[in-house]
């Protein structure tokens, strides 16, 4: 199944708690504060991969959590930091904030403004940022409070729905008036078959997007009707559409 719109939720995680401790240890007494650290929750971070072709992986698995930081511990030991979370999606991919309320997997609003576009392979965008760790007891002493027992939690990690759409850039195109014969020469030269009945012009308005049945070839919907690409032996060949002007 080829997939180029997707929703998703992405959740960074949380940091890890500051420890209360205190150095227990023989012949010292009173040995003061030495709780640790919490460690670093983890990025939510989409990773461009030249041999991904669409977003199918996500389209099963929408929600991308990362796990959080380690809680820390007594003799000054911070916690571990979570690794990120890496998702690799296809060279071309855009990223938009979804700031509606729909609960379909590919619906939402793609004409606000992106705020990631991955164009190169091996491009890395944070989607979401992991919370900081909270800081231990030994942070809060004093002169005043030689025994503190105050210690902060770890930072809640960055969350939010976010659409993601690829967009396939093609190395050829057929340009050309409705009804000149695009249609046949594709379904002549691979294995796309267009619809074209002598009966029925193929010719849509943008935003009518046309179904497609491909054979041995991968290919994608346009998202305005107006172009769709198929992949004729490894080469993007697309059929360009509304250029009646």
């Amino acid at each position: 199944m080829f997939v180029d719109r997707i929703k998703v939720f992405a959740q960074a995680g949380d940091g890890g708690r500051g420890c209360v401790s205190f150095r227990r240890e023989k012949f010292v007494p009173r040995g003061g504060p030495d709780g640790g650290d919490g460690g670093r929750g983890g990025d939510v971070i989409l990773r461009a991969d030249v041999h991904t072709d669409n977003l199918s992986n996500l389209f099963y698995e929408p929600i991308i959590k990362a796990q959080s930081g380690v809680h820390g511990q007594g003799k000054k030991k911070h916690g571990r930091a979570a690794l990120p979370k890496v998702v690799k999606v296809p060279v071309g991919t855009v990223v938009y904030p979804d700031e509606t309320n729909e609960s379909h997997p590919t619906h939402g609003s793609y004409e606000s403004q992106p705020i990631a576009d991955l164009t190169d392979d091996g491009q890395e965008f944070v989607l979401c940022k992991g919370g900081g760790g909270g800081k231990g007891n030994v942070h809060f002493k004093s002169s005043k409070n030689r025994a503190p027992v105050q210690y902060t939690e770890g930072e809640e990690g960055e969350q939010g729905h976010f659409l993601l759409e690829l967009r396939t850039i093609a190395d050829a195109a057929l340009v050309g008036y409705p009804n000149a014969g695009k249609s046949t020469l594709l379904g002549k030269i691979s294995a796309a078959h267009p619809g074209n009945p002598a009966s029925i012009r193929t010719h849509l308005p943008p935003g009518r997007p046309m179904k497609y049945t491909f054979a041995k070839l991968t290919g994608s919907q346009p998202t305005s009707g107006a172009i769709r690409v198929i992949n004729l032996l490894g080469i993007p060949f697309c059929d360009c559409r509304s250029c009646s002007e």
